[in-house]
């Protein structure tokens, strides 16, 4: 699969945009994938994003590592943080949290 399909498919009809979750328990909402994805490797350059049956493969998410050595033969543990497909009633909620910015 070509990583424009790729791009389309992690932008599904039924996503009212991407949540980055830090494992800091930084949180901040941003339209597209592309946008999550320049979010975090402005905090982490050398940053290993995605897995089998992530966003880009229609999951509901991604996690992300801070580099190769972490993401190897890792079951999310050391993921540094997660990004999370976002429908209609969650952006509501955390609107209403004050934690959509």
């Amino acid at each position: 699969m070509n990583s424009e399909k790729k791009k389309e498919d992690a932008e599904m009809d039924d996503t009212d945009g991407f949540s980055v979750r830090y494992a800091t328990g930084t949180r901040h909402t941003v339209e597209t994938y592309e946008e999550a994805i320049a979010a975090v490797r402005s905090v982490f350059s050398g940053a290993v994003i995605g897995h089998s049956g992530d966003c880009v493969d229609g999951g509901e998410s991604t996690l992300v590592w801070a580099s190769e050595e972490l993401a190897e033969n890792d079951d999310g543990s050391r993921a540094c943080a997660r990004i999370v497909r976002l429908h209609g009633a969650e952006v509501t909620t955390l609107t209403e949290m004050g934690r959509v910015s």
